[in-house]
């Protein structure tokens, strides 16, 4: 039975955000709105990237970490999946590099099963 990922938006004291699970695990949680889009939306973009990836077997190894103009990206098999800018990390309240990473990390967890 392989992995699913989702997205559901939560409230919290700061407003709302969107959330990506995979198994019911969250992954990150997207907190600004960008191009438009709310933080749910952009988590239900997110969401639909990675399940179509976990339907093709993704694997913890193949998640990169590329920075794209002012966005850090995480990528898997040449296709971004998530990108974060300034304003969402700082509304995480670290460096833009620093959340990419710990969300990498969240993900190679789940996908490992840990």
């Amino acid at each position: 039975c392989r992995k699913v990922a989702r997205a559901r938006e939560v409230s919290t004291p700061s407003g709302k955000q969107g959330e990506v699970l995979i198994d019911d695990r969250p992954v990150f949680y997207l907190r600004t709105t960008f191009g438009g889009k709310s933080a749910y939306d952009r988590a239900k973009i997110v969401a639909n990237r990675l399940d179509r990836m976990l339907e093709k077997d993704l694997k913890p190894n193949e998640l990169e970490i590329e920075r794209r103009g002012d966005s850090w990206c995480i990528i898997a098999r040449g296709e971004v999946l998530v990108s974060l800018d300034s304003v969402e990390a700082k509304a995480h309240g670290m460096p833009p590099k620093k959340l990419v990473e710990i969300w990498r990390g969240n993900l190679e967890q789940v996908l490992r099963g840990q």
